[in-house]
């Protein structure tokens, strides 16, 4: 192959790589729950496991919790921790799901603050559930308490849209487009 066919295949391919780390989308749901008085809103990030969760599955989050009076923001990894014990809280491709008259048992997942008060956390409890202090419910708390009675299985969050690439990705991709353009002047010139 000559050095024109090869640079020109590269060329022609370098579209498609940077389209594909464009469409990249990570699992990232959408939150936006009327909860009473109260809302969560924000973001939960998994690891794309699809089906049951569990706490190891749920990767990032940041969500802002307020209780009709007062808010606070839960950020995963730096003030707050998950809490999952359930077999109904799944995953699909476009939702995260929780069964609020699942299998008997202590249906719960909680996103809380860290620390010994745990006052301001966001509860989805099933029938058989206590931790949130109400059975199939879903509960906001700030310095009150919003909740919500629930039935069946509800999503609680909605896939959503797939992150912007990296600056160091689209700095490889410039880096190349750039050193393909120098190669091919300088062998236009007549240069090694």
């Amino acid at each position: 192959m000559t050095m024109r066919k090869s640079l020109v295949t590269l060329l022609l391919s370098l579209p498609t790589l940077f389209a594909s780390a464009l469409a990249y989308a990570g699992p990232i749901y959408t939150v936006n729950r009327t909860i009473g008085a109260g809302s969560v809103v924000g973001t939960i990030e998994t690891d794309g496991t699809l089906g049951p969760l569990q706490g190891a599955n749920v990767l990032d989050w940041n969500l802002s919790l307020d209780d009709g009076i007062f808010s606070f923001n839960l950020q995963g990894g730096f003030n707050s921790q998950v809490f999952v014990n359930s077999t109904g809280f799944t995953a699909s491709p476009t939702n995260l799901l929780f069964d609020f008259t699942g299998p008997p048992g202590q249906q719960v997942v909680v996103f809380q603050q860290t620390g010994a008060t745990s006052e301001n956390f966001w509860c989805l409890t099933g029938i058989a559930g206590s931790l949130c202090g109400i059975s199939s419910a879903e509960v906001v708390a700030v310095a009150f308490q919003a909740f919500t009675l629930q039935s069946g299985t509800v999503p609680v969050a909605d896939i959503g849209l797939a992150p912007v690439p990296e600056p160091a990705t689209l700095l490889f991709f410039g880096t190349t487009a750039a050193g393909l353009s120098l190669a091919r002047w300088r062998q236009r010139r007549g240069k090694p």
